[in-house]
């Protein structure tokens, strides 16, 4: 049965109908709708076939046969369970629970199917964000088409974040998206979702740093920020230094400044120092402005480099502007511009945007080189057009001319009109001649055509024609 249910979402996933697992908002926080009792099953009864007529007995004898006639339909009736009872967890408590194989239902650990806000913080969740999802590749063999391990899928709303139990055989307008967790996280949940906000206190350390280590990222926003916060606040500092950073990663980002305050600048610095680049990435945006800000900035500035690059790059081009060109130079200049380079082309883009152009000259025109060269077309996308031109111009045309096409592209491409008729033709027939066809799709259509128009078309007729027909 995992496997027909396998084989029919992954069809589903390539022909459309499943949309990305990320693309779906949280279900709501256990302290804000506790849904039904902890055995409670939210799809109905616990022997209750969801998909049968209303009116025909789903008990039928449990003991049948259900392969002993070649003619007769080896899964059963409709409301006959071919592996046990429909309500029975066969995935060690803490998988979903499959009601009916005609039906597709699968039921959530305890969700009961609300949807909601998901606490006081973790407003963020992003497909990038934490946790190991559903790999066709990892999910089965491509040889075969054969399920390898479904016993922990969930299907969820993309636009509500509901667990979806397809009663009535109904798909939601918007598809459905798919996960798959480990027994671990399930049982985690499970578990945290069973105790009462003022129980989490006396749990003890080991037991909250256990819930802690096994809960995955869609656990930790299902719980919302308040039980998280609990479950932090149960565990000693022995215990919090031994949790891996991408799990104190995705505890912060259901958390709120609240939160951070409570935690405080010292236990915040503590917590940060204890994670890695990549591990911010797991947060949102505004979860790590308000880490930063909370645990203030100074303070900031003496994590290891690496770990400012990740915080850095895990931000947006508003938390940038709400920090400042002064500290966002500032936090460049002290995470070292070999760590800063390996940040993704759009927080990168969007700190050279927030700056002004005494930081560039400040900077000089090596380091601006690189910088654009690190950005590529994609960064200039989060570049205004007087922070690209102010860069151009403190970095000098000979200089400009030696990047790739992508990036100088994406230059002029943040660029407007009138700065572009500032450069005289020739060269603009030579960055022109510097960027392939391919490489003008980080021009808009007024950038190209101040190019093509100030160059005069005589002249840009001896452009190369893959560069003539990018422009």
């Amino acid at each position: 049965m995992l496997r027909l249910v396998g084989v029919l979402a992954v069809l589903l996933f390539l022909t459309g109908m499943v949309t990305s697992p990320w693309h779906s908002a949280p279900i709501a926080s256990i302290y804000a709708d506790p849904g039904g009792g902890p055995g409670e099953d939210p799809g109905g009864g616990p022997g209750e076939d969801p998909g049968e007529d209303p009116g025909e007995d789903p008990g039928e004898d449990p003991g049948e046969d259900p392969g002993e006639d070649p003619g007769e339909d080896p899964g059963g009736g409709p409301g006959e369970d071919p592996g046990g009872g429909p309500g029975e967890d066969h995935a060690g408590g803490g998988g979903p629970v499959p009601s009916d194989p005609a039906g597709g239902e699968f039921d959530g650990p305890d969700t009961g199917g609300e949807s909601g806000d998901h606490g006081a913080g973790g407003e963020h969740f992003e497909p990038e964000a934490g946790g190991e999802f559903l790999d066709p590749e990892a999910g089965f063999d491509l040889g075969t088409g054969e399920a390898v391990d479904f016993d922990s899928v969930q299907f969820f709303d993309p636009d509500t974040g509901d667990v979806i139990d397809f009663h009535g055989g109904e798909v939601p307008e918007g598809g459905f998206t798919f996960e798959e967790r480990s027994d671990d996280a399930m049982d985690a949940f499970d578990a945290a979702s069973d105790l009462h906000p003022d129980e989490f206190m006396d749990i003890g350390s080991d037991v909250a740093f256990d819930l802690a280590e096994d809960l995955d990222q869609r656990g930790f926003h299902d719980l919302g920020g308040d039980a998280v916060f609990d479950i932090y606040q149960a565990m000693d500092h022995d215990h919090l230094s031994d949790l891996d950073g991408s799990q104190m990663a995705g505890m912060f980002d259901v958390m709120d400044v609240a939160n951070f305050t409570e935690i405080g600048s010292d236990g915040l610095f503590d917590a940060a120092g204890n994670m890695e680049s990549g591990d911010f990435g797991a947060m949102g945006s505004d979860q790590v402005f308000d880490l930063i800000d909370t645990m203030g900035f100074d303070q900031a500035m003496d994590l290891q480099g690496d770990q400012l690059a990740g915080m850095f790059g895990a931000m947006e081009q508003d938390q940038f502007h709400d920090m400042g060109g002064h500290q966002v130079f500032e936090a460049f200049n002290t995470m070292g511009s070999d760590q800063a380079l390996e940040m993704d082309a759009g927080a990168l883009g969007g700190m050279f945007d927030t700056m002004d152009l005494d930081h560039f000259h400040e900077l000089g025109d090596a380091q601006l080189f690189d910088a654009a060269e690190a950005m590529g077309g994609e960064g200039f996308q989060h570049m205004d057009a007087d922070s690209a031109f102010g860069m151009f111009d403190t970095m000098g045309f000979d200089q400009a001319m030696e990047l790739e096409g992508d990036s100088l592209a994406g230059m002029f491409g943040a660029m407007d009109h009138d700065q572009i008729m500032d450069f005289d033709a020739g060269q603009l027939f030579d960055a022109a001649g510097a960027m392939g066809g391919a490489d003008f799709q980080h021009m808009d259509a007024d950038s190209a055509f101040g190019m093509f128009d100030t160059m005069g078309f005589d002249q840009a007729m001896e452009l190369e024609g893959d560069s003539l027909a990018g422009m």
